[in-house]
């Protein structure tokens, strides 16, 4: 049996700890005997009150010896928690009496305040990924990963993610048909579509389906491989390249460059998924130089591999017909 210590705080978001929380005691109803004991935990052991009003019992943080995880929930009150000298030094503490120690949403800057990913790769919800990385320049932050994991440390996204990661955790302790059982009875996605962003790249401004910014921007999605250069894309909106650059970073919340990056990262993603294309053609229909540049752009991305992410995420694959020969 595995213990699991959720640490809580005034102002939490609920969905952080009871996601994650029902997720691991689902285990213990399909196998009908304890598979994770699960605590909650604070600096005061009382009451702590979610962000949604809801307030949850909490026992005095202690000496987690023989703990396997301890997981620390995000939500409005971390920023009054990294204040918190006591819990702070809790999580310091504590980091090497446990397998794992894992950050929800925002939880991340806990972690941070108490120094345990100062040069690891992290995320957490992506509307506080900027704010993390002033705060601490040390971190490699990455913005639209669902959770990613560095030796013992685990950072994972907002809310509903923490879910997914519970998920991976079950597959790791108790193998991947028990993750997908647990998936089936909770009416959950085993693994969700998209893989492990956590939002799509187009996610843009509602903009009306003439708008030409718009249109563009849609035909770049659907046309990844295109000559996407500043001056062709200013030309082709009757703009200068510095009206055009700023009009763009206005309504679709990025650079041209990124939008286009993730757009040719989305289709290699949907290609890993659903084909079997080999690299050199995911690469080359995407739109990337090599297949070199696409997986260095999935690194810094997504912090895994092509090969891994295929193994991971891929398993609805439509057949590729083969490519014609010469003649």
């Amino acid at each position: 049996m595995k213990k699991i210590a959720f640490l809580l705080f005034d102002q939490f978001q609920i969905l952080d700890v009871t996601g994650p929380a029902q997720v691991f005691s689902c285990v213990n109803e399909i196998r009908e005997q304890p598979a994770y004991d699960i605590h909650y935990l604070s600096t005061e052991g009382s009451l702590c009150r979610a962000t949604c009003g809801m307030a949850m019992m909490t026992e005095k943080i202690y000496d987690l010896a023989g703990y396997d995880s301890l997981i620390i929930s995000g939500g409005r009150g971390t920023r009054a928690a990294c204040a918190d000298r006591a819990l702070i030094a809790f999580i310091k503490a504590q980091s090497a009496r446990v397998r794992r120690i894992i950050s929800i949403c925002t939880g991340t800057f806990l972690l941070s305040e108490a120094g345990l990913v100062d040069g690891k790769r992290v995320t957490t919800h992506w509307a506080y990924a900027d704010r993390l990385k002033k705060q601490n320049a040390r971190l490699q932050v990455i913005p639209d990963a669902l959770y990613i994991r560095q030796g013992k440390v685990i950072t994972s996204a907002g809310v509903t993610a923490g879910m997914d990661l519970a998920l991976s955790l079950i597959e790791e302790d108790f193998g991947a048909e028990m993750a997908k059982e647990v998936a089936r009875q909770m009416v959950i996605f085993y693994r969700r579509p998209g893989g492990q962003s956590q939002f799509s790249s187009f996610q843009m401004a509602d903009m009306p389906e003439d708008d030409p910014l718009g249109q563009l921007c849609l035909h770049i999605a659907a046309h990844p491989k295109g000559d996407y250069r500043l001056s062709q894309l200013a030309h082709r909106m009757n703009m200068t390249e510095r009206t055009f650059l700023r009009h763009f970073q206005r309504n679709i919340g990025q650079s041209p460059a990124k939008f286009i990056e993730k757009a040719r990262l989305d289709h290699a993603r949907r290609a890993l998924e659903e084909t079997s294309q080999n690299l050199d053609q995911i690469a080359h229909a995407a739109g990337f130089h090599s297949p070199e540049v696409l997986r260095r752009t999935f690194h810094r991305h997504l912090s895994i591999s092509p090969k891994e992410y295929r193994e991971r995420f891929g398993g609805r694959i439509v057949p590729t017909p083969p490519t014609q020969g010469p003649g």
